[in-house]
């Protein structure tokens, strides 16, 4: 794992793009939310190669996770579960307690990590994610008590 910084911005735009191709943020706009004190980042590299990344927000004993990929080519090989373990880490080493995600509801393979990890389901928002070809997609909204991880 490596913490990330403005200097990898270029690196997690690419990422990005592979992991959400029809709406990729640039590195600029990564640059622009690292700055911000609130926000963090952890890059899972497999030797040299970048694979994936998560980046969230904390504020005081609460966290939510902005955005978590991995690479297409490197996924279903346990490393986004590995990232959540260790983003629990770092957090649960700054006393945060709680841990906030939005997933859209048919993305069923990371809602399914999530309750493995031991995310549950909390809420809803409605129409929140624009599928490729415009319809909007409910997301479901988890949460997870890092104290009992």
């Amino acid at each position: 794992m490596v913490s990330a910084g403005v200097e990898h911005s270029v690196v997690l735009a690419e990422l990005h793009a592979r992991c959400f191709p029809h709406s990729p943020w640039d590195a600029k706009s990564i640059s622009r939310i690292l700055v911000q004190e609130p926000y963090d980042c952890l890059i899972y590299c497999v030797g040299s190669t970048p694979v994936g990344f998560v980046l969230w927000q904390s504020v005081i004993d609460e966290a939510e996770i902005t955005t978590i990929c991995i690479d297409p080519k490197w996924r279903r090989k346990g490393y986004s579960r590995l990232l959540i373990v260790e983003l629990c880490r770092f957090l649960s080493q700054d006393q945060v307690s709680k841990l906030f995600l939005e997933v859209a509801e048919d993305n069923s393979p990371a809602i399914n990590l999530y309750l493995n990890a031991g995310f549950e389901k909390i809420g809803w928002r409605r129409k929140y994610y624009q599928k490729e070809d415009g319809t909007l997609v409910d997301a479901l909204v988890m949460g997870l008590d890092i104290i009992k991880t």
